[in-house]
């Protein structure tokens, strides 16, 4: 069973849901920085099915994955590939509506160009950081208060 089908059918739970994209972080530190020739495929279908996850639902589980690949990246255990297949793979979402990768990405999403669902998509972005950084400050404030 594919992950697609597994979200789709299965309607796993939010619990199982964050079990699976702890499952493909920790799959992912494992690979490292520089995934070797013979773990390369392997590590492809874990970056394909954490965009999975984090798309599924948008946004519920998408802050989680984002913040896992912020301490994998912590950690100096990501391949920088991670963040261009994420946001590759969301702005395509945000462009064909399709949350299952399985549509290709019209030509403004392959080459980031404005318009419509992508300068949402860009508009969102840049209101989740913003809201990230102030849930970190808050959390420094509040831990040396």
């Amino acid at each position: 069973m594919s992950v697609v089908n597994w979200l789709q059918n299965q309607h796993p739970s939010p619990r199982q849901r964050s079990q699976l994209l702890s499952l493909l972080s920790r799959a992912l530190r494992q690979t490292g920085q520089m995934p070797s020739e013979a773990r390369g495929m392997v590590h492809s279908q874990h970056l394909h099915h954490l965009c999975l996850m984090a798309l599924n639902d948008f946004p519920n589980h998408f802050c989680e994955a984002v913040s896992l690949l912020l301490e994998l990246m912590e950690q100096q255990s990501l391949d920088p590939a991670a963040w261009t297949q994420l946001t590759r793979a969301a702005m395509v979402a945000a462009v064909t509506g399709d949350c299952t990768l399985a549509t290709p990405a019209p030509k403004e999403a392959r080459f980031g160009l404005g318009g419509g669902k992508v300068d949402d998509w860009k508009i969102m972005m840049r209101e989740f950081v913003v809201k990230q950084q102030l849930f970190g400050i808050r959390n420094v404030t509040n831990a040396n208060a």
